[in-house]
């Protein structure tokens, strides 16, 4: 089975490998499984809504055929494979058989054929007992304890995601260990209470305080409860946020405005005076222009400085007696 670029390169069993440590199973990451009807691999089954019942609604439903692949991808192939024995009516040993053989290919159906040959004859029993056996070939060793001790260890909701999803995707894991070997049935899932502690410590540190101070105790609540506790906890964080943001905004209009402010007093104040008022300007232009300087007074007026009118060194813009005294006006 194919899984999607996307998904193969999030898959967190890439991280696991890395650390050194067993992924589990079926990892956080939901699977998707593409159908397209040009793809070789892809049946088209005409199911009824009534099996029993002829004159029923008939809808076509695609399956994938399973050569290997992902334990999530075994038990969703599996699903399939019952709605189409349900849809289709085939309720006899040799039916299910034949119907199982058309969506298996390659090493799964190697092992299921040989497992077939072992039960020598094909009936409903044999036929769980195969199904059972196809499990345990493309289970790893020891799933289910590799599946509970991520649940233990590595359970912890992401904050990009919101508490709904997080609960539902963990139910969905959950749900699928009824398909886990030795047992392959509900007593391998974990109990409502045990999941209520592992929610507990999977969601942030920050909602545990809350629960804390609103003496909010999981283990007396239900998993619902637990969500919508939770969900009041995202929608005030968020609420949070937004006000932060309003305020930063607010905070920031209000710097701009008075530092506009202040250079407004300030252009009040030089308001009138001449250009290159202070010493600092006077001093930089002065080195530009103290050469062919003629004094004021022999310029008629058009050079040299006001002040000084006999001086040949400075204009009256660089004069640092004038620009001292605009200074101090």
């Amino acid at each position: 089975m194919k899984l999607s670029t996307s998904v193969l390169q999030s898959n967190p069993s890439n991280q696991f490998k890395k650390n050194g440590l067993q992924p589990p199973p079926i990892p956080y990451e939901r699977q998707e499984r593409s159908k397209d009807k040009d793809r070789e691999d892809v049946s088209t089954f005409k199911l009824r809504t009534n099996p029993t019942d002829k004159d029923s609604q008939i809808y076509d439903m695609k399956v994938l055929t399973f050569k290997s692949g992902t334990v999530e991808e075994y038990i969703l192939w599996k699903k399939d494979l019952k709605k189409v024995l349900m849809g289709q009516n085939v309720t006899s040993g040799p039916n299910k058989f034949a119907m199982t053989r058309r969506v298996l290919d390659g090493d799964a159906l190697a092992a299921f054929d040989k497992a077939a040959e072992e039960e020598a004859v094909e009936t409903v029993v044999s036929f769980g007992k195969c199904l059972e056996k196809l499990a345990e070939h493309v289970f790893p060793k020891n799933a289910l304890v590799a599946q509970q001790q991520w649940f233990h260890r590595y359970l912890h909701k992401k904050v990009s995601e919101t508490m709904r999803e997080f609960v539902a995707r963990i139910n969905e894991i959950n749900a699928m260990m009824v398909e886990f070997p030795p047992k392959f049935d509900r007593t391998q899932q974990i109990l409502a209470d045990e999941m209520k502690d592992l929610l507990e410590f999977a969601i942030p540190i920050s909602w545990r305080v809350e629960m804390i101070k609103q003496a909010f105790r999981p283990i007396e609540h239900d998993i619902f409860e637990i969500v919508e506790f939770c969900e009041r906890l995202e929608f005030t964080e968020k609420v949070n946020t937004s006000v932060k943001g309003e305020n930063n905004n607010n905070q920031s209009q209000s710097t701009n405005k008075g530092r506009d402010a202040e250079q407004g007093r300030n252009g009040q104040k030089n308001k009138g005076t001449l250009p290159y008022a202070n010493a600092k300007t006077s001093n930089r232009t002065a080195k530009h222009k103290r050469q062919g300087i003629v004094s004021y007074k022999s310029s008629g007026g058009t050079s040299g400085c006001s002040l000084h009118q006999n001086a040949t060194d400075h204009e009256t813009i660089e004069c640092r007696v004038i620009a001292k005294q605009i200074d101090n006006m």
